[in-house]
C-alpha cells in the first residue's frame, strides 16, 4: 500500500484536537510552571518529591538511545552547570523541561522548527541554560 499523503503533528487541523501525549501542547511558561508546582511540593507530595531528587538508576544504558543514561521513576536526569540534579523529560526536536532541586528553578525550551539533537545535545538549550544560571548567580 502506498501513502499518498503525509501529515505532520504540526498540523493546524491536527493541533486543534489537543493530544498531548504526541503534541505536547503548551507553552515553555505553562510546562515550567507545572514541572516548578510539581516538584516544590505543591502537587506532590513532599514525601514522594524527596524520592525524586536523584536518579534511582544513574548511568544504566539505554538501549533505545543507544547511550547511558541517568534515570528513574519515568523521569531523565541531568547535571546543571552548577553540578545540581535537574529531573526532566525531553521531546523529539528539541524540546525540553528541567527542573533544578537545589535551586528552585525550571526551565522549559519549546521550539517551533526540528532541531538536530536531544536531550543534553540541544546546543541552543544549553547555551540558554548556561545563561540562565549565570544570570541569577545560583548557587553550587
Amino acid at each position: 500500500m502506498m501513502v499518498e499523503e503525509f501529515t505532520s503533528f504540526n498540523n493546524p487541523d491536527l493541533r486543534i484536537h489537543s493530544q498531548p501525549a504526541v503534541n505536547a501542547i503548551s507553552t515553555a511558561r505553562a510546562l515550567a510552571d507545572l514541572h516548578m508546582k510539581a516538584f516544590d511540593g505543591t502537587l506532590l507530595s513532599d514525601n514522594f518529591v524527596e524520592t525524586l531528587k536523584e536518579p534511582s538508576h544513574p548511568n544504566k544504558f539505554d538501549r533505545t538511545l543507544g547511550e547511558r543514561q541517568d534515570k528513574g521513576k519515568g523521569f531523565f536526569y541531568t547535571k546543571s552547570p552548577l553540578d545540581t540534579w535537574q529531573i526532566g523529560h525531553f521531546g523529539v526536536g528539541g524540546q525540553i523541561v528541567r527542573y533544578d532541586f537545589e535551586n528552585q528553578l525550571s526551565i522549559a525550551y519549546l521550539c517551533n522548527g526540528m532541531k538536530i539533537g536531544v536531550h543534553k545535545y540541544v546546543e541552543t538549550y544549553n547555551r540558554l541554560e548556561r545563561r540562565i544560571y549565570e544570570s541569577f548567580k545560583l548557587k553550587h
